[in-house]
This record gives C-alpha cells, sequence and structure tokens, in this order.
C-alpha cells in the first residue's frame, strides 16, 4: 500500500510497463501506461470550522487576516474568493521550489491552466487549512520580581484531497509556536504582533516543508472518519473562551493528525455542518458539479447524525471513531523547597464502530511534565493539556494497530 509520507519520508511512484498474461488464451497482451501524473492545485489556507465572518474573527483574531474568504457580491449568487498574502506566498515559493518531473508534492503543482477531471484521473486538492491560534501567559517568579512568560501557538495542517473517489489523502500536523518573556503583562497589541510573526514566517516555511514531502497514488481500500466528539462540562470549563464553539473541529483535527502521523491512516475529519473547507478545495476540480451529484446521491441513501447533519462534500467513511473527553486535571507530582513537580493530565475513551456496531472501546490516559515554583501562577495550561491529549491520541492509535479486534481494520485502512 502507499504512504503520502510525513515530512522527510521518501517515498517514489513510478508508471511503468505492464504485460497482462491471458493464459487461458495463450495470448501475450502488453499494454503501456501513459497516464501521466495527476496534477495537483492549491487551494489556498482557510478555516477548518467556518468561513462566518463573526465566528472566524472570535477564534481567530489575527489568523482571520491570513485565511481565505469567500465573498458574496450583491448584484449576484457568484461567490468571488479573497486569497491572502500568505497563500500567496506558499503557492509563489511551491512554484519556485517544484522540479520537473520530480516526485513531491510541489512537483505536481499545476500552473493553473490544466484540467482536472476527477472521473478520469487522480484530482488532487492541497489546502492549509487554520485549526487554532492561542496566546496563554504565565506569571513566574525570578528573583525579587515577576516575569511573563508568554506562550503563543497556531495549529494548522497540511490537508490533501483526492476527488477522484473524494477522499482524504492525508493530514500533516504543523504546529508553530514562540516563547516570549517580559517584565509587565503582555499587551493585547503585544500578544497580536506575536501572533502575526508566527503567521509570516513559520506557518509558511512548515507548510512549504511540508509540501516536499512524496505522493504515491494507490490508497487502503477502507476508510476511518471522525464520528461523535463528546466533552463533559468539567473538560469544557477549561478550555479558552475563543476555541469552545468550535472544540470538536479543533480536536477532530488532533484525531485525524495524532492517528496520521502514528500509524499512517487518513482520516475523515468531523462534519459538524462545517465542511466549507472541502467544498472551497471541490471547487478546484473542474467536473465539480459531477462530484456534488455524487453527494447528494450519498446523502439519499444516508442516515442523518445525531445532530441532523447528512451532508458531506467527501465519501462517507466504513468505520468511524468516537471519542469521550471527561476531564484535564493539573497534579502534584512532588514538591521539593523551591519548585513543584507537576503532571498535567488528558484522558479519553474511545470507541472504533461499524456503523452503530462497537467494534472497540477503551480508555486511555498521558500527561506531560514540567517543574514550577510554588508561587508561579499558570492561569490555564491549555497548551499542557493539549500536549497531553496529542501524546493520548497518539498511544491509542498505537492500540488501535495491534489491538486484536482492530489490527486488522487498521491495516485495510493504513496508507503505510
Amino acid at each position: 500500500m502507499s504512504l503520502f509520507g510525513l515530512p522527510g519520508t521518501v517515498h517514489s511512484t513510478m508508471k511503468t510497463l505492464y504485460a497482462i498474461f491471458l493464459l487461458l488464451f495463450g495470448v501475450l497482451v502488453v499494454v503501456a501506461d501513459t497516464e501521466a501524473k495527476a496534477d495537483l492545485r492549491f487551494a489556498g489556507v482557510w478555516f477548518y470550522r467556518t468561513l462566518n465572518a463573526d465566528a472566524v474573527a472570535k477564534q481567530f483574531p489575527v489568523g482571520q487576516f491570513y485565511g481565505g474568504k469567500r465573498i458574496s457580491t450583491d448584484d449576484s449568487v457568484a461567490v468571488q474568493e479573497s486569497h491572502s498574502d500568505i497563500a500567496k506566498v506558499i503557492y509563489a515559493k511551491m512554484q519556485e521550489g517544484k522540479k520537473a518531473g520530480g516526485d513531491r508534492l510541489m512537483d505536481r503543482l499545476g500552473d493553473g491552466d490544466e484540467t482536472m477531471i476527477s472521473s478520469r484521473a487522480d484530482a488532487l486538492v492541497m489546502a492549509c487549512a487554520l485549526n487554532y491560534e492561542h496566546v496563554e501567559v504565565q506569571r513566574l517568579p525570578l528573583g525579587k520580581k515577576t516575569i511573563s512568560k508568554v506562550l503563543v501557538e497556531i495549529g494548522f495542517d497540511l490537508v490533501l484531497c483526492n476527488f477522484r473517489d473524494r477522499r482524504i489523502v492525508a493530514i500533516i500536523p504543523l504546529r508553530a509556536q514562540i516563547v516570549d518573556a517580559m517584565d509587565e503583562m503582555p499587551t493585547e497589541a503585544h500578544k497580536q504582533q506575536l501572533l502575526k510573526k508566527l503567521y509570516e514566517t513559520q506557518v509558511v516555511a512548515q507548510f512549504i516543508k511540508a509540501a516536499q514531502s512524496t505522493y504515491n497514488p494507490d490508497m487502503a481500500p477502507k476508510t476511518i472518519g471522525i464520528g461523535e466528539i463528546t466533552l463533559h462540562d468539567k473538560a469544557l470549563s477549561k478550555v479558552p473562551e475563543s476555541l469552545k464553539d468550535s472544540i470538536k473541529t479543533y480536536y477532530s483535527s488532533y484525531i485525524c493528525s495524532a492517528l496520521y502521523e502514528e500509524i499512517g491512516v487518513p482520516v475523515l475529519p468531523y462534519s459538524g455542518g462545517n465542511e466549507l473547507l472541502y467544498y472551497t478545495m471541490r471547487e478546484q476540480v473542474d467536473d465539480a458539479a459531477q462530484l456534488d451529484v455524487q453527494t447528494a446521491l450519498d446523502d439519499a441513501s444516508a442516515p442523518a447524525a445525531s445532530d441532523g447533519t447528512k451532508s458531506f462534500i467527501l465519501k462517507k467513511p466504513d468505520y468511524t471513531v468516537d471519542v469521550v473527553i471527561p476531564d484535564y486535571q493539573t497534579q502534584v507530582l512532588a514538591k521539593k523547597k523551591y519548585q513543584r513537580h507537576l503532571a498535567f493530565v488528558a484522558a479519553c475513551r474511545l470507541t472504533l464502530k461499524q456503523g452503530e456496531k462497537s467494534l472497540f472501546c477503551s480508555k486511555f490516559i498521558d500527561s506531560v511534565q514540567a517543574m514550577y515554583t510554588h508561587d508561579a501562577d499558570l492561569g490555564l495550561p491549555w497548551i499542557y493539556y493539549q500536549a497531553a491529549t496529542y501524546k493520548m491520541f497518539k498511544a491509542a492509535a498505537k492500540k488501535l494497530r495491534v489491538a486484536k479486534e482492530t489490527k486488522s481494520i487498521i491495516y485495510s485502512c493504513s496508507n503505510q
């Protein structure tokens, strides 16, 4: 089976001459596979959850100026796409870096004039999907004074879809981070400046590096998708306010990224009715109208989700993963004269299902650790909780790969 490798992984694809022996008739037929490499289009930088301007502004106070926008004109129902500067920078850098005949994603990037018909060949579309931005401030004693430690993080993914069969090929997780220190509390303007720096440097650089991965067109026969994501009240109370409205989509990205990074399984993200990212990607394909017909046919035979959602742009998965997150905790592992040894703990229950039938269910718990002085004010340690969460999801992926109930399923869904 194929692998769209993680950054740095090298896999080559070759179109070769193949022979079909019709032994029954004693005839040898030699067929040349002359199909050219599939062209790839870049759909830009978009937001996972929604394109609603108010919702985007709440979740991405700075990122709202970097993601793409779909603008309806007053005199037409047509939609005008407005792309951000970093989308243009990413596209230009990929065009500059691509090599003729190469097998990296950026090498397959088309110039924009080629035809992409999904019913005839692979129709690859790639996007940069922004998942969240977050700023966290800790007040730490340093000698006779107290300083502010400012942790800034942007979560985003390289998303690759093949619209020939409307499937996720890969979701490569990317995280941009910066740490700053200052005597006083940081102003909102300073926080936004740090985020702006990340968007314009690390986000671009990391995406370009991920786009240097190679791609093999053979895909696994079965697929997995995100089903239900549930947060108990205790867990939800510890979610930053800017993320609460989109927390299910946020966790969907985390789960998809962990499963792909750990076991090579491309996972169809949670829909929740907010699939405009994939709608926008689909519009890059020349026969998008025919794909829309296929989606409608799927909907006609598929039961609605518990929230009433039916339509999804991509093909519905063979298996689904349900996740329940009960709480996050900060535990004191040890106390010393000047420091505390802390563990930031995440837990979940994960269920793999086929339709309504549960095939596997298990609880997982994991943590990350850090040392802090007794009088340190950590506020809400969300970055630590999420580090523990990602570690936990990767451990869950490993368990799915080896558990007797699921190892054959994972093999059938993996691109490794």
